[in-house]
């Protein structure tokens, strides 16, 4: 996450969860720090909804990689919120297995494959 606030808030849930030790919060932009992420079981995309047409290429991108790249098992997931209308949909190497609506937002959940 480029705020750090949003960071710290992250880190705080995880701390008061008990799972500072399985957690991490990347710092920076989320199109470089992908690329130096550590294996994972969850990874959250959640950027600015806008980014998902202003840099749509970028964006479908992420989920690509990190299903690649990060996910440690089968059973690892990328979620990803959205606007319902602005999501992704189907992207290479990664399967839709879960999609969940709140009110005008959508919740959706990658697989590898």
């Amino acid at each position: 996450d480029v705020d750090r606030r949003s960071r710290d808030a992250v880190e705080k849930n995880l701390e008061r969860l008990g799972f500072v030790a399985q957690g991490r919060v990347a710092q920076g932009n989320a199109f470089e720090a992908v690329d130096r992420l550590e294996p994972a079981d969850l990874v959250f995309v959640d950027p600015p909804y806008d980014f998902y047409v202003e840099k749509e290429p970028q964006m479908r991108r992420l989920p690509e990689t990190i299903a690649a790249r990060v996910l440690s098992n089968p059973e690892g997931r990328v979620i990803s919120e959205h606007r319902i209308k602005e999501g992704l949909g189907d992207v290479i190497g990664a399967r839709i297995v879960d999609e969940r609506k709140y009110g005008d937002t959508l919740v959706t959940f990658y697989a590898k494959g």
